[in-house]
């Protein structure tokens, strides 16, 4: 089989995206964050600051310490800054117990005939074995979604190079 040179150079080239590490963004993407915000900046030397966004310049950003003055850091100094989003977890129980109750129910219909030990169980055989499984399933459902709502970080500027110490 013949590669021709363009084809060779397309393969080493998805190689090399493939295992590169994926670019992140700029100090620019910080002008997107609003004072106030909660954010987590990981420092190169590997201690972590958390406190309240108050302003950033070109090469540095500022941020308020809880019970505390406002501290600035280095650009050259942050290795990671992320923003705090926060998600109702009340909704993510809802959304989970919703689904989990919605796939419990096809679930317990469908088997009805199983469950209650009948050939071919009623409508209102079906419907009963399905409200008993879908509230299962939406027990579920809603644990899954406790642990799934709450509060995230989301990152904002990730640093291009890491020392070599670390």
């Amino acid at each position: 089989m013949r590669f021709s040179k363009r084809t060779l150079r397309f393969c080493l080239a998805v190689v090399a995206l493939q295992t590169a590490p994926a670019q992140s963004p700029d100090w620019q993407h910080l002008r997107r964050l609003h004072p106030g915000e909660a954010v987590r900046i990981e420092l190169m030397s590997g201690g972590t600051i958390e406190g309240r966004f108050e302003s950033w310049l070109s090469e540095s950003v500022s941020i308020v310490m809880r019970n505390g003055p406002a501290q600035s850091v280095n650009a050259r100094d942050v290795r990671l800054l992320s923003v705090r989003v926060t998600h109702s977890r009340l909704k993510a129980v809802a959304i989970g117990s919703g689904i989990g109750f919605g796939a419990g129910f096809a679930l317990g219909a469908a088997s009805a005939g199983h469950l209650t030990d009948m050939n071919n169980p009623r409508f209102g055989a079906r419907a009963q074995a399905g409200s008993e499984v879908g509230l299962v399933g939406a027990g579920i459902g809603a644990l899954i979604g406790t642990l799934g709502g709450g509060s995230r970080y989301r990152t904002v500027y990730r640093a291009r190079q890491v020392p070599a110490g670390r």
